[in-house]
Parts: structure tokens; C-alpha cells; sequence
């Protein structure tokens, strides 16, 4: 569901859903700090719960000239942005393609995010296949080392080690004991260099966030993700609500239209019910995407 592109009119309309404007005196990072889960909330250094909300950019190898130093403190300045999330695709002419250009456009992107005062989202974003123990999923165990150790003691990094987990009937189907399996060795390959939050997609494309409710992975500072676009997934949101009221969620990303087809209606009334349900629970949120 997330090889879309925005269209133009429903990109400006998200403007609407920020509040912060103009030119800020005091950056996120600097107001909050380094970020620590505490029960089912993501909390600034002081230990309150915050609320995250932001986009997530669409494929670099596609759009890497619309990200920016320059957009991003846009984003910051003018939309109200907390935090950027960068999608690392493996394939569709992605890292697998060119890891040399992958990576120094996330690099790029990730030190804006720092040097702008902002918290940066990093992604392994896998669509096909969906089992995350598929042998495509190899790397990430290796990227996230890298990155971990390349950014060791950054308060400005969150890692999202899986985008949108769907295994297979075949491996099992949609099971969070799989992505489990998955997510184990890389979180502690990263907690050998850091400490910071790392978000774990859930099964379903990330929408079974119920699944993980009383199975949480037995390590700190580890969140959980949930995707959905108003449009299709408005049948999710009742099970939504009581996960996030147990465990901590990360809606890494959503939109205002139908999941496979961003040229859709735009489902205003349902996507302004999930943001107050989502500012109501401190559940912080990128929106998809931004683009040129």
C-alpha cells in the first residue's frame, strides 16, 4: 500500500493538520530530548508523554531531490513537523539497486534532521516478500549495525526495523511470534550501540497491533507500529484504540484516502476522528508522504 504517490490537492490540505507555524525559538529535540517509552506512552527526557507528529518521505531513489536541508526546516518552520521518517526501500531501484547513493541520502537527510533540531525516523522498508524472515531481510541486521554505530548516542534517531510485516500462509500467516523471531537479534544488535526507540511493525501490513498485547518483545524503549488510511481501514479503528490504551504504538504512517488508490475521495470526517483519537492518546504519527 505505500508505492503511492500524493496527490497535490490532499498534500497541501495536511498543512491543516499542524499547529506550531512560523519560526520556532526552541527545537523539539531541545524542548524534549532523549526519548524513553514508559508504559504505553513515548515520553520526553522528564519522563511526560509527548505526542510526535510529522511525514514520511517517499522513496529516495524516486524523490531524493524534494528532501532536503531546506525542505526539511520548511517542514519544521512552516508545517509544524516533529519528526521526518526516511523509507530505506530495498528494491524498486532502491538499496539494492545503489546502496552507495541509498545511504548518502539517508545520511543526508538524517544530519538535516540534527542540525534542524528534529527527531529523524529511520525505516527498513520492505513490501514484498512480507515474510520478514525471507532471505531480503537479511541486510537489515547489518544496515542497522552500521547506522546504529554511525549515530551512537544521537538522541535524534528512532529505528524502525520492519515496515509492513505480512507473512505468508505458507510461513504461517500473519504471526507476531515470526516477527518477533525477526526483530529480536537486530534490536539487540542496536542496543549494543544505543539505547534510543526502536519501532517494531506489527502483522498485517502493520495493522494487528492487538496481536502484540500481552506478547511485548522484553526490551526497553520499544514501540510498536500501526499503519492505516482512513479510506479503508476506518473498521480498525475500535481495535486500534484498545491496543494503544496497553501497549505503546507509533503510527508510522497513515493518509486521508483509500489505501490502494491515493487518488481516491479524500475521507476528511474519518481521518479528523483518528487525529483527535490519536492527539486524545498521545499516539504520535507520519503522515504518507512527502513528495514532489
Amino acid at each position: 500500500m505505500t508505492n503511492l504517490k500524493l496527490s497535490v490537492f490532499p498534500f497541501l490540505l495536511i498543512l491543516l493538520l499542524f499547529s506550531n507555524g512560523s519560526t520556532i525559538a526552541q527545537t523539539v529535540v531541545e524542548k524534549n530530548g532523549k526519548l524513553q517509552v514508559i508504559g504505553r506512552y513515548l515520553c520526553n527526557q522528564y519522563g511526560e508523554p509527548i505526542q510526535l507528529r510529522g511525514v514520511s518521505s517517499h522513496g529516495l531513489q524516486w524523490y531524493s531531490d524534494c528532501v532536503n536541508e531546506s525542505s526539511i526546516k520548511e517542514l519544521r518552520d512552516n508545517w509544524g513537523c516533529d519528526v521526518v521518517r526516511v523509507p530505506v526501500y530495498l528494491k524498486q531501484e532502491g538499496y539494492l539497486t545503489d546502496s552507495v547513493f541509498y545511504m548518502k541520502k539517508v545520511y543526508e537527510i538524517v544530519d538535516a534532521c540534527v542540525d534542524l533540531g528534529l527527531y529523524c525516523i529511520i525505516d527498513w522498508h520492505i513490501l514484498t516478500p512480507g515474510d520478514p524472515l525471507a532471505g531480503e531481510y537479511n541486510g537489515a541486521f547489518l544496515f542497522f549495525s552500521s547506522i546504529s554505530r554511525k549515530y551512537n548516542g544521537n538522541i535524534n534517531i528512532l529505528y524502525e526495523i520492519c515496515n509492513e510485516p505480512n507473512p505468508t500462509i505458507e510461513s504461517g500467516g500473519p504471526d507476531w511470534d515470526r516477527i518477533s523471531e525477526y526483530a529480536k537479534p537486530i534490536i539487540e544488535e542496536i542496543r549494543k550501540n544505543t539505547d534510543g526507540i526502536i519501532i517494531v511493525g506489527t502483522p498485517q501490513w502493520s495493522q494487528l497491533v492487538g496481536d502484540v498485547v500481552g506478547k511485548k518483545l522484553n526490551y526497553n524503549n520499544i514501540m510498536y507500529a500501526f499503519h492505516f488510511y482512513s479510506g479503508t481501514h476506518d473498521f480498525l479503528k475500535e481495535s486500534f484504540i484498545d491496543a494503544a490504551y496497553r501497549i505503546p504504538i507509533f503510527v508510522t504512517e497513515w493518509g486521508i484516502t483509500e489505501a490502494e488508490n491515493i487518488n481516491s475521495n479524500l475521507y476528511l470526517k474519518q481521518s479528523d476522528n483518528w487525529i483527535k483519537n490519536m492527539e486524545r492518546m498521545k499516539v504520535s504519527w507520519c503522515y504518507w508522504n512527502f513528495s514532489d
